[in-house]
């Protein structure tokens, strides 16, 4: 059995990454989400690192979001436990979001 869980961050330090989530055990992104909250354009990355901050894949590479704009990513991903994401933005007003399955697992013998 899964946990639903929500993250959402929208206090950070400008052009540095910044931790959304470190998971604990084997999840699956649900969704992810930028919502530029501004009138000025801000550009936005997100990533999956491993335990050792280690870039393993860019989920969202340098995208400039318009002012009162938002880019999503629906696909499923699987990231292994101690797996973190990590987000930045070039200015303040930007609200980042995932939405996680925690604890996933499979019974392959049922």
């Amino acid at each position: 059995m899964a946990n639903l869980n929500s993250y959402f961050i929208s206090s950070y330090t400008n052009d540095t990454w910044t931790n959304l989530v470190t998971v604990t055990n084997k999840s699956m992104i649900l969704c992810i989400s930028a919502t530029n909250t501004t009138e000025n354009s801000i550009t936005c990355e997100i990533r999956i690192t491993d335990n050792t901050s280690t870039e393993k894949f860019r989920l969202l590479p340098p995208t400039e979001l318009t002012s009162y704009n938002n880019i999503t990513n629906s696909d499923k991903i699987v990231i292994p436990a101690g797996y973190k994401i990590n987000v930045k933005a070039s200015a303040p007003g930007v609200t980042f979001m995932v939405n996680l399955a925690e604890n996933i697992w499979y019974n392959y013998y049922n």
